[in-house]
């Protein structure tokens, strides 16, 4: 009895090591399709929030790839300037994308989106 608790432990080790093992190469995978903005870091981006300025957030983040106005999500009534830190790198499917939302009327943070864009 002791021997097949053992080795149902040692099964639910294994099976839980693969599974952090193939989370992490689907992440190296989508990074690896994504190009971000000089200077850009994950670190920094987490550290972004409502209400900062411009100002604050291109010190933090640096200039963004491209900025554009667009909408917030899909049910979103507004329109905001978007600034957009990271694209698809050419010829690959999978990739991060990382956005900042500014308020058109304030021209501060409303939100931030991490997203996994796939094909």
């Amino acid at each position: 009895m002791r021997s097949w608790t053992l080795v149902a432990l040692f099964l639910l080790l294994g099976l839980l090591l693969g599974i952090i093992a193939l989370l992490g190469v689907f992440e190296a995978i989508t990074y690896r399709g994504t190009v971000f903005a000089p200077g850009y870091s994950e670190e920094q981006f987490r550290q972004v929030h409502r209400g900062m300025t411009q100002s604050q957030v291109r010190s933090l983040l640096g200039p963004p790839l491209q900025r554009y106005e667009g909408y917030w999500g899909y049910w979103s009534t507004g329109v905001f300037e978007v600034w957009q830190y990271s694209r698809k790198r050419a010829g690959e499917s999978w990739w991060q994308g990382r956005e900042v939302f500014f308020d058109l009327k304030t021209k501060r943070v409303y939100d931030t989106a991490r997203e996994l864009h796939d094909p």
